[in-house]
């Protein structure tokens, strides 16, 4: 379903252009700024300006949770985290390092669990520090979700592996391609 709702959701915009390596600065400049739909207008001054007027970062990071009126008025208005944007990172230059990955992973699946996020998406990272070796950040990419995976599966969140360009493999993610991020999901199994 996921992939069905990527391609649902439209072209890849200007992107196309800026990947391209020459951009046509011109052509973003012509673009008209996008206009929300009355409806979406009111989605955003309705319940998104109060949701966020009730979030208070301090009191949420000493308790470790929402607080139960900010989740009943999520509830009630029919608001959903569709995925958090906070995993990944796996390949680190020694096993203390790779360590603090993994245990920041499985922090990230237990922040999306509360959240009740649809998905946690995994920006899986790049190179080790002063390392050129791309196969073997993969192994450590493929290891590191193989390693979080069962707590990912036992709390029902499921993992997204976000594929980005190349020009961003030396620091934020060696997993480049879609098929290579299928070929991870079809090793790993349920839950990717």
């Amino acid at each position: 379903p996921t992939e069905r709702d990527a391609i649902a959701a439209g072209t890849v915009w200007w992107d196309a252009e800026l990947f391209s390596g020459k951009p046509n600065w011109k052509k973003l400049r012509e673009y008209a700024p996008p206009a929300l739909t009355p409806e979406e207008q009111a989605f955003l001054d309705g319940p998104v300006e109060k949701l966020c007027a009730m979030l208070d970062d301090w009191q949420i990071r000493r308790a470790g949770d929402l607080p139960e009126h900010v989740w009943d008025f999520i509830r009630d208005n029919g608001l959903t985290v569709t995925g958090l944007c906070r995993g990944g990172m796996f390949p680190a230059a020694d096993r203390k390092g790779r360590q603090a990955a993994l245990d920041d992973n499985r922090r990230a699946i237990d922040d999306a669990a509360t959240l009740e996020a649809k998905c946690l998406v995994l920006v899986v990272g790049g190179l080790p520090p002063g390392s050129k070796d791309i196969a073997g950040a993969r192994e450590m990419v493929r290891d590191g979700i193989g390693e979080v995976l069962d707590h990912a599966r036992s709390v029902g969140v499921p993992l997204a592996i976000e594929p980005l360009h190349p020009m961003y493999a030396a620091d934020r993610a060696c997993v480049n391609t879609m098929a290579h991020a299928n070929d991870l999901c079809d090793e790993l199994g349920e839950g990717l």
